[in-house]
């Protein structure tokens, strides 16, 4: 079985490019990672905009791809930053698996920080809900205004493997 991989996008007033980078990751073609956005206390519509793309509401327009509308909608999970700083699931209370081809993929976990915390305690945020309850092999923090191409994650896991 391939390598579990959690991704972590940091989103703040930044929901145009969140979901430019999400549309690219949800067509990557590694079979086994997991996306997770924490948006650091947006005081936009982030929240709408990634709920609505996720629900296939929302077109994403890109340079670097054509918007196919096949991986919709996508199911997200909402967490409060209390619920993730508190909770730790209970041991066999796991997600379901997210090794998938990308036409399957279906899940987006976002967590809503209470205020900004910037860089490093929002992505930490996203890292302690992805250890206790994803349990990864590998965590990648992705910026938000980066677009992925489909083999990325491959090439990444390939390398990290043959780094051991």
């Amino acid at each position: 079985m391939a390598p579990r991989v959690s991704v972590v996008v940091l989103n703040w007033n930044g929901w145009e490019d969140t979901v430019e980078c999400l549309e690219s990751l949800f067509w990557v073609d590694y079979p086994c990672f997991d996306v997770v956005v924490v948006d650091n206390a947006s005081e936009d519509d982030s929240l709408l905009r990634i709920r609505e793309y996720c629900q296939g509401d929302l077109v994403v327009g890109s340079a670097f791809f054509t918007y196919n509308s096949g991986n919709k909608p996508i199911q997200v999970t909402e967490l409060t930053e209390k619920q993730v700083r508190s909770k730790m699931r209970e041991k066999g209370d796991r997600p379901k698996s997210s090794c998938q081809a990308p036409e399957a993929r279906n899940h987006l976990t976002l967590i809503k920080s209470q205020k900004n915390h910037g860089f490093a305690d929002g992505n930490n945020l996203g890292m302690i809900y992805a250890l206790r309850n994803l349990n990864p092999q590998y965590i990648l923090l992705l910026n938000n205004d980066t677009v992925v191409d489909e083999k990325f994650m491959s090439e990444m896991v390939n390398l990290a493997g043959r780094e051991k």
